[in-house]
C-alpha cells in the first residue's frame, strides 16, 4: 500500500485515503495531540538513544508475535545509507512509544520498518512531512501474503492508507549452497521457538507474582 504524496498538504492527501483511512488518521492525531505524544523526526541520534527506542520493537513483537532483527541491522542500515535513511519517533513524557524507519530515493519513501501502540499518528506525521519535502510517495511495503501470515494483522492496517494496493515482485531466496541454506532455515526456526518459549515463560512467571 502506497499513500499519495502528490497533494502534498495534509488535507489534500487525506482526500485521497479511502474514508475510514481519513477518519483514523484525524482521530489518531487528534488523540495523540490530546495525550501529549510529540512526533519528530529524529535522524542523527545517537546509539543509546536508538537501543531506547529499539525496545518498543521488541514489545510490538512480543504483543503481534513475530521475531524482529537484533538492534545492529536496524542501526547499521541508519547510520550506513546516511541521508536516504530517517527516523521518526513518537514520545510520550519524553519516552518513546512509536518510530518509523523510512528509507528516500529520489522522489519515493518506504516506510522500511516501525514498531508502535500509536503507529497510526507517527505514519501519518511521517507522511506529511516528506510531502511537505516533495516525495511523491510513501510505500508501506507488504500489504499481506500467505508466506507470511503472522503479518496479517499488520497488513490489515496498512490498507487504510490507500484505496488499493500496489502489484510488486517479491523478494525470493536463491539458495546457491543449499546444505548451508537449509541449516540456516533450521536454525531460524529454532531461534523462534525458543524466543516464543522464552516470552511465554516470562508470562507465566509474571502471572505468578501477582
Amino acid at each position: 500500500y502506497i499513500i499519495d504524496l502528490t497533494g502534498r498538504t495534509p488535507e489534500k492527501i487525506a482526500a485521497a485515503m479511502p474514508k475510514d483511512g481519513r477518519r483514523g488518521v484525524k482521530r489518531a492525531e487528534r488523540v495523540a495531540k490530546e495525550a501529549g505524544v510529540v512526533i519528530k523526526d529524529e535522524t542523527g541520534m545517537d546509539r543509546a538513544t536508538f537501543d531506547e527506542v529499539y525496545r518498543v520493537l521488541e514489545e510490538t513483537s512480543e504483543r503481534d508475535g513475530f521475531t524482529p532483527h537484533s538492534a545492529d541491522v536496524y542501526w547499521t542500515m541508519l547510520t550506513t545509507l546516511g541521508e536516504q535513511a530517517r527516523i521518526y519517533v513518537a514520545r510520550l513524557d519524553g519516552r518513546p512509544v512509536a518510530w518509523v524507519l523510512v528509507t528516500v530515493n529520489g522522489i519515493s519513501s518506504v516506510a522500511y520498518y516501525g514498531a508502535s501502540t500509536t503507529a497510526e499518528a507517527t505514519d501519518w506525521y511521517a507522511a506529511c512531512d516528506l510531502a511537505a519535502k516533495g516525495y511523491k510517495g510513501y510505500d508501506f511495503m507488504g500489504a499481506g501474503s500467505t508466506r507470511v501470515p503472522e503479518l496479517y494483522s499488520v497488513g490489515m492496517y496498512k490498507k487504510r492508507f490507500a484505496q488499493h494496493p500496489t502489484e510488486v515482485d517479491g523478494a525470493w531466496d536463491v539458495p546457491v549452497q543449499r546444505p548451508v541454506f537449509e541449516a540456516l532455515v533450521a536454525a531460524k526456526k529454532a531461534k523462534h521457538l525458543v524466543r516464543k518459549a522464552t516470552v511465554v515463560a516470562s508470562k507465566a512467571s509474571e502471572a505468578i507474582k501477582r
